[in-house]
């Protein structure tokens, strides 16, 4: 299809958009000067006939974030273009972007093989070799994408598990078991201090010792409190998903 036939498609595209535009608002003038069955069905029909026609086709289709990754796409596959062409080309309808501003996959390779477009298309290689090697190239440069997608979902998905309470960061754990050995420091201190004097009669001793038995009871304390809060090995129970999520 060559420039001028594809021009023609373009404005007649245009034109049926803006017909459908006034059928819609003249049936719907008409219902609501009278909501019969008949208008109301006329309305309908045209209401579905622009939908249909402004309808996203590639809205379930794989997409690039945005228009920033078009282009590091097209640039690493060997097409010459840049920034500013590729931003105008978006302005001037040749690249379709969706209202959420990511770019299916189907509307960058319509883009990039419309003659409108005028996209230096990536040199052909002869050598089977450098063909080979270019093509590995490519498929790493996507491999290593994919990778990055993935990890970005994954961290989005931990990150929605510790905010709705499934998941526990190490840090706030390490300092939550910290606190509580304080805790049952001071308890036993206090605990040891109210009773020393009854702990020390029960074994005959004498009460001019007391600080000196409290200091080794406080050793002792330090002792099982700082083994309590190591984490350097400790262990957890794997609950099934659905029991986490229950």
């Amino acid at each position: 299809m060559d420039k001028e036939l594809l021009q023609i498609v373009e404005q007649s595209n245009k034109t049926d958009l803006t017909a459908l535009i006034t059928a819609k608002e003249n049936a719907k003038k008409a219902m609501l000067e009278d909501p019969s069955q008949t208008n109301i069905a006329a309305f309908e029909r045209a209401r579905r006939a622009l939908d249909a026609i402004t309808a996203d086709p590639t809205a379930t289709e794989p997409a690039f974030k945005n228009r920033a990754a078009v282009l590091k796409h097209l640039q690493q596959a060997g097409y010459k273009l840049g920034r500013q062409k590729l931003y105008n080309d978006v302005k001037a309808g040749l690249l379709r972007m969706r209202a959420d501003g990511t770019v299916a996959e189907s509307a960058v390779e319509t883009y990039v093989n419309n003659p409108m477009a005028r996209i230096v298309a990536p040199e052909t290689i002869e050598d089977p070799e450098e063909a080979a090697a270019l093509s590995n190239l490519q498929r790493q440069i996507k491999e290593a994408e994919l990778d990055r997608i993935k990890e970005d979902t994954a961290g989005k998905r931990r990150k929605n598990r510790v905010e709705s309470g499934h998941l526990i960061p190490r840090e706030s754990l390490e300092m939550e078991v910290i606190a509580r050995a304080l805790a049952l420091k001071a308890f036993y201190m206090q605990q040891f201090r109210s009773n020393v004097l009854e702990m020390i009669q029960s074994v005959g001793g004498r009460p001019a010792q007391a600080e000196n038995l409290l200091s080794l009871l406080g050793s002792i304390a330090e002792e099982a409190t700082g083994r309590y809060a190591d984490l350097t090995r400790f262990q957890t129970i794997i609950l099934p998903e659905k029991m986490e999520e229950a």
